[in-house]
């Protein structure tokens, strides 16, 4: 299991461990932060209800919990601020809470937060993209394929182009991991997703520089747990098939920047991190089939010395003659793959 969310563990812990590859985003609020809204009937009502979500304290008498249809039909609504805090009412409920994702999905919602990735403020998509990441969390596969279907994907690659922030790229990065765990996502995230994730995170964030300066040395990598979320993904990927893992070899700047991770975290004598296994990981994954997936490979098969020695039932090879029926299948991910 890979993990998308921040570090935990005990405070004395120098290493604190990753959490699974779909951990959820949960704010470090107080539970009931979100329970209580009006039953606004006008502009003003909405608004300073949904408001006062944000303070806390006990609703008044008149007030109830809302059903799961007013709050979808409050990302539609005409002001920001409920847009925002109803997106983030939705992230709370679907916090480990399988049935609430599919209604979510079942009453159309995952259109209308795709459609918030886009939105200018920043309190508007934040919330939009943390109720996606826990949207697509777990193993219901549906919801994953929904958010495909109404182009998630180049949606969250928008906004990974314009994010500025560590919290909101790690929160975009941890969806697109989470994605990339549905095959029928996989070739989607390789065709939209490679080039942004690569030139906006792992590049940019690992400290490779494709200048190097005489002085240029690894040094402490930044924003790890957004790394951690960009290679997990591209991992995931890389299981696909030869021509997902060809556009990643052909990547300009992936592999160097993979290995100076790598040799980076060497150097901090910090090698049991998730980060680490996903770069090697990604890396291995990438020299799978190499000698045979990569352009012209023919060229590069050994001639045999002695075409007469070739002769027989059995070709001879360095692991002796071969027996049993047939030939391997060129691929078997079950083995090869990681």
């Amino acid at each position: 299991e890979y993990g998308t969310a921040r570090r935990t563990g005990t405070p004395s812990d120098p290493r604190q461990r990753l959490r699974s590859y779909e951990d959820m985003l949960v704010d470090d609020m107080a539970r009931d932060q979100y329970y209580w809204s009006p039953m606004a009937q006008h502009d003003r009502g909405s608004l300073a209800s949904l408001d006062s979500l944000r303070k806390g304290g006990p609703p008044p008498a008149n007030w109830r919990q809302p059903e799961l249809p007013e709050v979808i039909a409050m990302l539609g609504f005409r002001l920001d601020a409920v847009k925002s805090n109803a997106a983030a009412y939705l992230q709370h409920l679907c916090y480990r809470n399988d049935k609430v994702k599919t209604d979510v999905r079942k009453l159309k919602g995952i259109p209308v937060l795709v459609g918030l990735l886009d939105h200018p403020k920043k309190e508007v998509h934040y919330g939009a993209c943390g109720a996606l990441k826990n949207i697509s969390y777990g193993r219901d596969q549906d919801n994953k394929v929904a958010i495909k279907n109404c182009d998630g994907v180049p949606a969250l690659v928008r906004l990974l182009r314009k994010a500025r922030d560590m919290d909101l790229t790690e929160v975009i990065t941890g969806t697109l991991w989470n994605l990339s765990s549905h095959d029928s996502i996989k070739m989607a995230i390789v065709d939209n997703a490679l080039h942004a994730l690569t030139d906006e995170v792992i590049i940019p964030h690992s400290g490779w520089e494709r200048e190097p300066s005489e002085d240029s040395k690894p040094r402490h990598i930044e924003w790890e747990s957004v790394l951690t979320n960009t290679i997990g993904c591209l991992r995931n990927v890389s299981s696909e098939r030869s021509e997902a893992r060809r556009k990643l070899r052909e990547c300009d700047g992936l592999v160097d920047a993979l290995l100076y991770i790598v040799q980076a975290e060497i150097g901090q004598k910090d090698l049991d991190s998730k980060l680490v296994e996903n770069c090697v990981c990604l890396l291995r994954n990438l020299s799978y089939q190499v000698h045979r997936e990569i352009p012209h490979a023919e060229r590069y098969q050994e001639a045999p010395i002695n075409a007469a020695n070739n002769a027989g039932p059995h070709a001879a090879s360095c692991f002796g003659a071969k027996k049993g029926k047939g030939k391997k299948q060129a691929e078997d991910p079950s083995t090869d793959i990681v």
